[in-house]
């Protein structure tokens, strides 16, 4: 089986599958089963596979909030600090005319 959350798959930390067997025949699933790696059979239980989902959903957000932030070559060059472009107001003095 497959635990996904969106398009986050849990995978294992001995080789990197995708696919879990339950650990037990005949045992009920929930937040306190144990699984295994279908293919090296390293054992995880559910709480565990649901927090590398988790984990990984944190890391895809920061990476997205950082990279909103990053400068750009345009901005680098014209000596701005963000890649989010600004709409900057400047006062100017009006003169009656």
């Amino acid at each position: 089986m497959e635990f996904r959350v969106g398009d986050i798959i849990a995978k294992c930390s001995g080789c990197g599958g995708t696919l879990f067997e339950p650990l037990y025949r005949n045992a009920s699933s929930g937040p306190h089963s144990d699984f295994c790696c279908a293919s090296c059979k390293t054992q995880t239980s559910y709480a565990e596979l649901i927090r590398r989902i988790g984990k990984e959903a944190a890391r895809r957000s920061r990476e997205r909030l950082t990279g909103s932030r990053k400068r750009t070559p345009e901005a680098t060059q014209a000596g701005g600090t963000s890649a989010v472009p600004a709409l900057i107001l400047r006062p100017q003095k009006v003169t009656a005319g």
